[in-house]
């Protein structure tokens, strides 16, 4: 509601905008709680813009990093090694502790605190009842993250899906460097049906954050 006033505000005085988004002017906020607060908005914006699909073959962020040295996959035995090995590399000489973050009366702990270097099993992650909140809090306290046991998705699975999405979207923000091991490939990681386009971004996000060109 307020950006519908602060934008009509806008359109009447004649200021010219140029917004970028990865979805359509329609499609924003879909299925989001209470939605039709946000259509006035939807409607302002479809009546004084131009829209154009800017299409791109090339992902700039698969071109710039391309060795994923810090991505492991398949889910087995010789990849826990592998990450196990690294994590204790990476923590060498620091302290372990918990800590104990609070949104809204609500505690979260994180046990694998290594002074900033923090380790969670995906379930931990999305696999609980948590948001955008959440995880913009555990950013906070993290410079480098490693996820465990990151499963191909489907329709089954979707709501942790959408939740690694918000996840990855603020660790990417924040610059949060991460470590993951993963049941497949970053190209082949499946999707639910109804996430397949916004999946493609964090897709590329992932192969940027974890890239060896970004280094502690």
């Amino acid at each position: 509601m307020i950006l519908g006033k602060l934008f009509e505000i806008m359109f009447k005085e004649n200021i010219k905008i140029i917004i970028t988004s990865n979805i359509k002017i329609e499609n924003l906020y879909k299925d989001g709680l209470q939605r039709e607060q946000f259509l006035p908005f939807i409607s302002i914006i479809k009546k004084f813009s131009i829209e154009k699909e800017l299409i791109k073959n090339e992902d700039y962020r698969k071109l710039r990093f391309k060795n994923l040295a810090r991505f492991f996959y398949p889910l087995n035995e010789k990849t826990n090694f592998t990450v196990n090995q690294l994590f204790r590399e990476i923590t060498k000489g620091k302290k372990q502790t918990k800590k104990i973050i609070t949104v809204k009366l609500r505690e979260f702990e994180i046990q694998n605190y290594f002074e900033k270097i923090v380790r969670f099993d995906f379930n931990d992650l999305c696999g609980v009842t948590i948001g955008s909140e959440d995880y913009i809090k555990i950013a906070d306290q993290c410079r480098f993250l490693v996820i465990d046991n990151i499963p191909n998705f489907s329709n089954e699975n979707m709501n942790k899906q959408q939740r690694f999405i918000t996840l990855i979207d603020i660790l990417y923000e924040k610059k949060i460097l991460l470590m993951i091991s993963c049941a497949s490939d970053l190209e082949n990681i499946s999707s639910s049906s109804n996430l397949i386009k916004p999946f493609k971004r964090t897709i590329s996000r992932l192969y940027e954050l974890t890239s060896p060109n970004r280094q502690l």
